[in-house]
């Protein structure tokens, strides 16, 4: 990151990956809309505080971000944005919800 920060200072042609690309540009909106929801005081809390619904699964947003795929890191990002337009968190329901198997789907 240092490294890109330092090109960018230099107005040098930073070149990537589209999958770098698109990581980059996933963590910068999330964090865009982290920084609308949570005051400098309570992001650090959110991004590293164990959430059980979706797109999470028990793991912290931070570890989803940095570990996950391009989709995962997506899945925050639309998460927080949902929540800046006026999107509700999880409610009960959703919070416990479990997703579908097969087995649970029955074809008669």
């Amino acid at each position: 990151m240092r490294r890109w920060i330092a090109i960018k200072q230099t107005n040098e042609a930073l070149v990537t990956s589209s999958d770098t690309g698109e990581r980059i540009a996933a963590v910068v909106g999330a964090a865009e809309a982290a920084g609308y929801l949570y005051t400098s005081e309570d992001e650090p809390l959110w991004l590293r505080g164990s959430i059980t619904g979706q797109p999470y699964q028990g793991q912290t947003p931070l570890s989803l971000m940095k570990e996950g795929s391009v989709e995962d890191i997506m899945n925050v990002r639309r998460y927080l944005m949902g929540l800046t337009q006026g999107g509700p968190g999880p409610n009960d329901v959703d919070r416990d919800f479990t997703p579908y198997t097969d087995d649970d789907l029955k074809w008669e």
